[in-house]
């Protein structure tokens, strides 16, 4: 078996998981179930959100988790009946803001930002759809808004906020809308609060004017330009950002957030705060016996690192240099030492 996949069967094996399952919130559910939710979608309940209906086909499915609530409101900041909406020829660029056409127009994404259509459409805060849902809890928010991710962070009720064990946001780098909550703006605006980065990826498309490109490039050539298969390198774009609670901000750690915890850190390969977690005393004896598991599986995980690292050393290291391979060696000697594993 997968050990991602025993993680979660030993994680949800635990009673309060049961009584109490996981609780997902998604903020712009367009398009794929969020990969980072995959293994556990099933076991999971969730509340989804996303007012362009043009693409949330697998949110819909219920298969694809134990419940599925899809909300079409979008989500806002502040208590507003209807707020203006921009439909944009991809609708995962849909967006209350509009989108910046001037910035976008030097970049290979421009036409996923066209606007098709301006309408107004009915907005809802989290803090209420939560009460009308009854909602109870959230242990991981993923928001991916479209320029807005910081402001309806900032608007949750200290109630909310208190029960998130993660949180996930995918702020803009460049400008693709007028007025958006910038990447370095949620950074420092999380810095302050009770909440780690865990994963912090940029993305983006390419820097790359359609004019500019016809005037110097043949049609046939012109393909090797597209998004997401440029000959060009990545122009940054906006980021994948996730946020663990610090576990010293919880008091008296229970069971089931100590196995949230180390469930959403594990499925990142997080391994080290794995083993960090494992460490952390929780007194209930179902707890403690599957985290002797875990334990094992932390380990074993990390060893396969390791021994793919021995098979397939980086490419600057020169396999023919006796003495590299000799520091190689004693390295990962040294560090097996270290995690006690020899």
């Amino acid at each position: 078996m997968d050990i991602k996949k025993e993680v979660v069967e030993k994680v949800l094996g635990h009673s309060s998981l049961n009584k109490k399952p996981i609780h997902l919130v998604d903020i712009g559910a367009s398009g794929e179930v969020y990969p980072n939710w995959l293994e556990y979608s099933k076991h999971s309940v969730c509340l989804a959100f996303d007012p362009d209906s043009r693409d949330v086909k697998d949110v819909q499915n219920k298969s694809k988790f134990k419940e599925t609530r899809l909300i079409p409101n979008i989500v806002v900041d502040k208590e507003v009946s209807e707020i203006d909406f921009y439909l944009t020829s991809l609708p995962q660029c849909s967006s209350s803001l509009e989108p910046d056409l001037k910035e976008l127009e030097n970049t290979s994404v421009f036409s996923y930002f066209q606007i098709e259509k301006k309408i107004q459409l009915p907005a809802i805060t989290l803090n209420k759809a939560v009460l009308d849902s009854k909602f109870e809890y959230i242990d991981y928010l993923k928001i991916d808004s479209q320029g807005t991710d910081l402001r309806i962070f900032k608007s949750l009720d200290k109630k909310i906020i208190d029960s998130l064990l993660a949180v996930d946001f995918e702020p803009g780098v460049m400008d693709a809308y007028k007025g958006e909550d910038k990447m370095y703006e949620v950074a420092n605006y999380l810095d302050q609060t009770s909440f780690f980065p865990i994963k912090f990826e940029i993305l983006g498309a390419q820097r790359a004017n359609k004019t500019l490109l016809n005037k110097y490039f043949s049609a046939s050539e012109i393909i090797y330009f597209e998004p997401f298969q440029s000959v060009l390198p990545i122009y940054p774009g906006w980021a994948n950002m996730m946020y663990l609670r610090k576990f010293s901000s919880i008091q008296n750690l229970d069971p089931r957030s100590a196995l949230l915890l180390f469930l959403f850190s594990f499925i990142q390969e997080q391994f080290g705060l794995c083993l960090e977690i494992i460490q952390i005393e929780v007194n209930d004896p179902e707890y403690k016996k599957i985290i002797v598991s875990l334990e094992e599986l932390t380990v074993s995980a990390i060893k396969q690192k390791i021994q793919t690292r021995i098979d397939f050393p980086p490419k600057q290291v020169d396999p023919n240099n006796l003495g590299i391979k000799v520091l190689t060696k004693l390295l990962v000697k040294r560090i097996l030492k270290r995690l006690k594993l020899i």
